[in-house]
């Protein structure tokens, strides 16, 4: 498996339809038998094709609860699914599409996010994504006091960091107008401006959760732990604020040097 971070938006059950609300509180209160599961999408050639892929027929997500309040991130698996087999599909050249995928099955999964939509036109995408690294963006969204270096299960070293959503849309607001004031370059602002998007879809009373996951793995405890990348991105922020780009250069450049040999990691494999 690819080693991948995740930035999760929780929700308070108040926060899903009626409907939901009652699969949720049910699923909280822990009746989480396994799902059916059904196939999604199938190359011609049959079940063994490279794309074929098993998808939960119910709901399943993550439940966390603070202060009495029990929130939920839905996986919504399906549709990340086939929103990933259309953005795959963007980013390879039109010609060496058919290596990948026949053009029917993401003719497919288009069908399928419509009829998704159709069928349920208040979900949206509760989680993102990184593959071999954090993304250095995604940081504005929290405050270095939020860090969390857990234990896992296994015994190794984990990284954490959880806010309330409205304070992540605030910080991320600030950045955003900051960055663009200071540097209007669309590589550096495209990121961030994408994330305040994606957040705006949710209520201010939810929690947002970034998680290094798997890629905690490829970086030593020892380093891991000395970890401060939020802190950085933030100095780097301020300095900009107070016109002070070579400053905020070399804060910048402390976090871009030290996911850098994460990165690595990836060309490697």
């Amino acid at each position: 498996m690819v080693p991948a971070a995740t930035l999760k938006v929780f929700e308070p059950l108040s926060g899903f339809d009626n409907d939901e609300r009652a699969y949720w509180e049910s699923y909280a209160a822990g009746d989480r038998a396994l799902p059916p599961r059904t196939l999604l999408l199938d190359r011609e050639n049959g079940l063994n094709g490279a794309t074929a892929t098993l998808v939960a027929e119910r709901e399943d997500g993550d439940v966390v609860e603070r202060r009495g309040v029990v929130f939920v991130c839905p996986y919504r698996t399906k549709l990340r699914l086939l929103a990933s087999i259309l953005a795959f599909r963007r980013s390879i050249p039109a010609e060496v599409v058919r290596a990948f995928m026949p053009e029917d099955e993401v003719e497919r999964a288009a069908e399928g996010i419509e009829s998704l939509r159709s069928a349920h036109p208040d979900w949206r995408n509760h989680i993102l994504e990184s593959s071999w690294e954090v993304p250095l963006h995604w940081f504005a969204a929290f405050d270095d006091s939020e860090r969390q270096l857990i234990q896992n299960p296994d015994g190794s070293l984990g990284m954490r960091y959880e806010t309330i959503l409205r304070a992540a849309r605030e910080r991320c607001a600030r950045a955003l107008e900051i960055v663009r004031e200071t540097l209007p370059n669309p590589s550096m602002v495209a990121p961030l401006a994408g994330l305040s998007r994606w957040l705006e879809d949710f209520d201010d009373v939810g929690l947002l959760a970034l998680d290094y996951a798997d890629v905690a793995k490829l970086i030593p405890d020892e380093l891991l732990e000395e970890d401060r990348t939020c802190r950085d991105i933030w100095a780097a922020v301020r300095a900009l604020s107070e016109g002070d780009g070579d400053r905020a250069t070399a804060y910048y450049m402390v976090a871009v040097e030290r996911w850098s040999s994460v990165r690595r990691r990836e060309s490697w494999n």
